[in-house]
C-alpha cells in the first residue's frame, strides 16, 4: 500500500469528502467556543450542558424522526430548561448555582439515556453523543456551516481571536 492509496484514496468517495468537511467546520467552530469557555472559566460548564442535550435529542426523534432540524431544536431547548432551571432553582433556593446545574444535568443526561435505551431503533448510543463521521448529510453539512459561522460571528463580536 503506497502513500495515495493511504491518504488521497478513500477521499475518493463523496461521503469521505462530507465527513472531511464536517469535521474541519466543526473543529473551527468547536476551537473558538473552547477558547471562549475557558477564558470566561466556564469550560466544566459548558461539558455539562453538552451532556443535558441529550434527552431533547431523543424526545426530538420520538416524535419527528431523524430530521436534523428537528433534533437541532429538541437540543436547543433541552439546553435552554437545564440554563433556566439552573438559574431558577439557585435564585430560589440556597444552593448554589454550580451545584443546581450539576444536579440538573445528571437529572438530563439520565432522562435521555433512558429515552434512547426505549427508542424503537437499531442505532447506538454513541452515534448520538458523538456523531457518525460516515453518516453526515447535506442538511449536517448546511447546519455545520451555519453553526461555524455564528460561532466566528460570536467569536469576533466577543473580541476573543
Amino acid at each position: 500500500m503506497n502513500l495515495h492509496e493511504f491518504l488521497v484514496a478513500p477521499f475518493a468517495y463523496e461521503f469521505m469528502q462530507r465527513g472531511l468537511l464536517s469535521a474541519a467546520l466543526l473543529s473551527v467552530s468547536g476551537g473558538l467556543l473552547g477558547c471562549i469557555l475557558v477564558l470566561r472559566r466556564l469550560a466544566l460548564m459548558g461539558d455539562a450542558l453538552s451532556h443535558s442535550l441529550l434527552p431533547g435529542i431523543a424526545l426530538a426523534w420520538l416524535l419527528f424522526g431523524a430530521s436534523t432540524i428537528a433534533l437541532f431544536i429538541g437540543a436547543l431547548l433541552a439546553g435552554l430548561l437545564t440554563a433556566l432551571g439552573s438559574a431558577l432553582l439557585s435564585r430560589l433556593t440556597r444552593v448554589k448555582e454550580d451545584a443546581a446545574f450539576g444536579s440538573l444535568f445528571i437529572v438530563f443526561f439520565g432522562a435521555g439515556v433512558a429515552l434512547l435505551s426505549k427508542l424503537p431503533t437499531r442505532l447506538n448510543l454513541a452515534h448520538f453523543l458523538f456523531g457518525h463521521v460516515l453518516g453526515v448529510s447535506s442538511d449536517d453539512l448546511q447546519l455545520a456551516a451555519a453553526v461555524s459561522a455564528g460561532d466566528e460571528i460570536v467569536a469576533f463580536y466577543l473580541d476573543v481571536t
